[in-house]
């Protein structure tokens, strides 16, 4: 049976967190046929236009600073997915899960599922705000599911027996970057931000993450990376949310947050590799 690998990120800081994750390091060569991901915002490869087509990130001054303009992405330039799938060896940048334009023949390198104002919950609230009441929601479940009951089958057409296709998926790598959205909405008021730094709130969002991570791995997924959750706190739209005298009482409790639930995935994380 094929080792399972996991490599785990903090955003933004890009460290490792444990020296037997140093594999990463040597990522480019691999022999790495595509790569898959899931998440929110901070990977989203574009999906969000094509299910919520009023969102403006097609339009400058998105893009601002991609090769080629506007990609629908969150962000002005490349995210922290298109950066490791060049660091890997994928040759173009993987096609968002969602685009109408999305084929079977396009996906042999891999797909984006990710999809902007998800979380490791199924409903954070934070989407009503970020998109509208009664906005189509696309959980990191769902993400999953479209991964299972869509991409597993066209890929299956790609391959001469199951075999080839385990192989396939065990080589690749499935990259997550989910929670941040959980984090925000939980610590956003008053007594929510009390809330978001207990046990129960945490054991809720590793629980329901590492479920989702055992979904892909019976699906033949071996190599895994995955983002930490990033610091929330200095996110303008959340300072702008808080009173002043607040803002550095916010900053400290996400900063613990945030600490907390990556020592615990980090912990969740030591287990499996080393049950393998």
């Amino acid at each position: 049976m094929a080792r399972t690998t996991f490599c785990f990120f903090f955003l933004c800081l890009v460290a490792l967190l444990h020296p037997s994750y140093s594999e990463v390091v040597t990522l480019g060569k691999w022999n790495v046929p595509a790569m898959f991901v899931f998440g929110d915002s901070v990977v989203d490869g574009g999906n969000v236009v094509f299910v919520y087509p009023n969102c403006t990130t097609a339009t400058l001054p998105y893009g601002i600073d991609f090769p080629t303009g506007p990609t629908r992405r969150l962000n002005n330039g490349k995210n922290p997915a298109d950066f490791l799938s060049h660091l890997v060896g994928i040759p173009h940048f993987l096609p968002a899960a969602m685009d109408p334009k999305t084929t079977v023949e396009t996906i042999l390198y891999g797909v984006n599922c990710a999809y902007s104002g998800s979380g490791i919950l199924d409903s954070p609230p934070g989407v009503r705000k970020l998109f509208g009441a009664g906005t189509l929601f696309i959980s990191l479940s769902q993400q999953i599911k479209h991964f299972q009951t869509i991409t597993i089958p066209e890929l299956r057409t790609q391959f001469d027996n199951r075999k080839e296709l385990s192989s396939y998926l065990a080589k690749s790598i499935f990259v997550f970057n989910s929670g941040g959205n959980d984090l925000e909405q939980e610590c956003s008021g008053p007594v929510q931000r009390e809330k978001c730094v207990c046990d129960e709130f945490n054991e809720s969002l590793l629980a329901n993450f590492t479920h989702e991570l055992k979904i892909v791995y019976n699906l033949g997924a071996r190599k895994f990376v995955l983002f930490g959750i990033q610091a929330n706190g200095c996110n303008p739209q959340y300072k702008a949310t808080l009173l002043l005298g607040n803002v550095m009482r916010a900053l400290n409790i996400t900063q613990l947050q945030t600490r907390i639930y990556a020592e615990k995935i980090q912990q969740s994380l030591d287990v499996q590799n080393n049950s393998q």
